[in-house]
């Protein structure tokens, strides 16, 4: 049998009468610290912010200093994570890419942007003790996310909603429709998982209210990729949380996405900045092509990606090279617009595996916690991970702040889950 002492290493001891129980340590995630994660993630997913580096860098850089400073002053010791072990081998292989890539350039701005993202999260997911400090995490991501949305609604011409999708056209040129779509829509996951786990009837107001404005910006941002994970979550939270009823709950779940798709094309200004490329979506994948100029490259993007994995398949080209293969045949760079392909070209089967090595573990080692136990905090980070997974097909995102939160949750809660048992 274990136990914690004060400073949050175990210390072996006997199993007696007396004593049958383990002493927890002080959650080290006080209210500065969570004020600290707050301002950290508010910059990240706020894209004017984050594009002023000294801020980015700064935030990140204090980030670090105060989550490692806490660790080596309480003397934390304890079992390494699946996360610090996944992180340190993936970045590792990810520098070695340099030895073999096209181009070091593209590599290293990569790198630079792991390096804090991972860093950030692996002190993180060393501190997180109980259920209380994940729930702390996710509340701070929720509250950078809901900031983000309110800043959007400030920054932009309310007058514009509906006639231009928000984004660059209605902010500026840092703010990308797809990516805006994509954080409300985790914004929505975690507003509806503080919805059903709050009792209070104004906190629970406070996060209907929250859950409306992440979808309804959600969804004037015109990105498909943001309805499909919109409807997702939906079907996937509330078929995965009933415990009885089941298939009656899995065909409302099912009406209600539906529902929203058809308000997409049937009210005109969401018609206006999404329905119609609905329509063009569905016609590009059911009807033998479409006239949509972003999907269409995107496709193409997809073939070419996978013909040049094909010829590097073991090692592929180097981090972040598929821009360099881009711009060598048509003389501009830009990244593949899809997490598979980018991964393969970058690092051929091995990175490949290694990098959804951590799916294959979270989605494993949730299961028992979703289907069996109906643990919500479980079944709201299985159904992010798996929708964030899917949007993949549309998205670059190994480098990016919001995935790898996620990713470090759902490896946590498994590690707390198994401490318990």
């Amino acid at each position: 049998m274990e136990r914690y002492c004060q400073t949050g290493s175990y210390i072996p001891m006997q199993n007696t009468d007396k004593e049958k129980t383990m002493t927890k340590p002080k959650s080290l995630i006080s209210g500065w610290v969570l004020l600290l994660l707050v301002a950290m993630y508010t910059i990240a997913y706020n894209n004017t912010f984050r594009a002023v580096s000294l801020l980015w860098y700064g935030i990140s850089a204090a980030a670090i200093l105060v989550l490692a400073a806490l660790i080596f002053f309480n003397r934390i010791k304890g079992k390494m994570s699946f996360f610090v072990g996944w992180a340190t081998a993936f970045f590792l292989f990810c520098i070695l890419s340099c030895l073999w890539s096209l181009e070091t350039e593209p590599a290293f701005a990569s790198l630079r942007t792991l390096f804090l993202i991972f860093v950030v999260h692996i002190l993180l997911a060393e501190l997180i003790i109980d259920k209380k400090d994940l729930d702390k995490i996710i509340f701070a991501n929720f509250l950078a996310l809901l900031f983000v949305a309110l800043y959007i609604l400030f920054a932009m011409d309310l007058s514009q909603i509906g006639e231009d999708r928000i984004g660059s056209a209605t902010l500026d040129r840092y703010w990308n429709a797809n990516d805006i779509g994509l954080k409300m829509c985790v914004g929505l996951g975690f507003s509806l998982y503080f919805l059903i786990k709050s009792k209070g009837k104004w906190k629970r107001l406070f996060c209907l209210v929250c859950s409306v404005l992440f979808v309804i910006l959600g969804l004037f941002t015109g990105s498909r990729k943001a309805l499909l994970m919109i409807m997702f979550i939906i079907v996937l939270l509330f078929w995965l949380k009933a415990k009885k009823h089941r298939f009656l709950v899995l065909l409302l779940a099912l009406a209600a996405a539906v529902g929203l798709y058809f308000l997409t094309i049937n009210i005109e200004p969401l018609y206006n900045v999404l329905g119609y490329r609905m329509e063009e979506m569905v016609d590009g994948l059911f009807k033998g092509g479409t006239t949509d100029q972003s999907f269409n490259q995107r496709q193409a993007m997809i073939d070419r990606g996978w013909k040049w994995f094909l010829k590097k398949p073991f090692l592929g080209y180097g981090l972040s090279n598929f821009s360099v293969l881009h711009r060598e045949l048509f003389g501009w760079e830009t990244y593949a617009h899809n997490n598979f392909i980018e991964i393969l070209v970058s690092g051929g089967i091995v990175g490949f595996a290694l990098y959804y090595s951590i799916y294959v573990y979270i989605f494993v080692k949730l299961w028992r916690l979703v289907f069996k136990e109906k643990d919500l905090t479980a079944i709201i980070l299985f159904s992010l991970n798996i929708c964030t997974l899917v949007l993949q097909i549309a998205l670059v995102s190994f480098a990016t702040t919001l995935f790898n939160v996620l990713l470090m949750l759902g490896v946590v809660y498994v590690k707390l889950n198994r401490r318990k048992s």
